[in-house]
């Protein structure tokens, strides 16, 4: 018995000496996120980050903002005549009273929003004659009293929006979704909607009619 409580006090004593000569097991590496800080400055470019930016007073004709992410950035009354924002990233975004529609000359060009997110925007006056919205993301953008001839809206998401006082002479919505939006006093003339219908009256709201 003595034996026994012998090497049970020689292996604990050789697990403390183990346990001091090794130290405290160390703690877990820690990792920090770095959150690199927006750049308002930045040159206008594909993919640039304007995050939350006041842009207001730029002049973007022909800029090309590909795939740019925009949350939130100030553009109201900036001249995007002809920009490109294929792509872009403009939840929340302020463009009321932009003017986001051609430059006119031998190679007319016009402003393409073709798959931008514009959700939430405030499109509220916004100039967007001949404008490529084709699926473009519109749900709750505020558009009251925008123009929008000749625009193409094929397959724009427009549930919500809000289109009071809109013009839409001459616009293509086919495909559009014009679910639960807000189509008071719209100017509907030579509209092509949803369904493919040109009626002189108000747009059904689907492409199911």
């Amino acid at each position: 018995m003595r034996k026994k409580g012998s090497i049970l006090l020689v292996l604990c004593a050789g697990v403390v000496a183990l346990s001091a000569a090794c130290g405290p097991m160390p703690a877990p590496p820690t990792t920090t996120t770095t959150t690199v800080p927006v750049d308002c400055n930045a040159p206008a470019a594909a993919g640039v980050d304007w995050t939350g930016c006041d842009k207001t007073g730029a002049d973007l004709t022909d800029a090309n903002l590909t795939d740019a992410i925009l949350v939130g950035v100030d553009l109201s009354g900036v001249n995007l005549t002809a920009i490109n924002l294929t792509g872009a990233n403009l939840t929340r975004a302020n463009l009321t009273g932009a003017a986001i529609g051609c430059v006119f000359s031998i190679s007319t060009r016009c402003a393409n929003l073709a798959n931008a997110n514009l959700t939430g925007a405030n499109l509220t006056g916004a100039l967007m004659w001949f404008a490529n919205l084709s699926n473009a993301n519109l749900t709750d953008a505020n558009l009251t009293d925008a123009n929008l001839i000749r625009a193409n809206l094929t397959d724009a998401n427009l549930t919500n929006a809000n289109l009071t006082n809109v013009n839409l002479t001459n616009a293509d919505l086919r495909g559009a979704n014009l679910t639960g939006a807000d189509l008071t006093n719209v100017l509907w003339s030579n509209t092509i909607c949803p369904n493919s219908s040109v009626p002189s009256t108000e747009c059904p709201r689907t492409a199911a009619g």
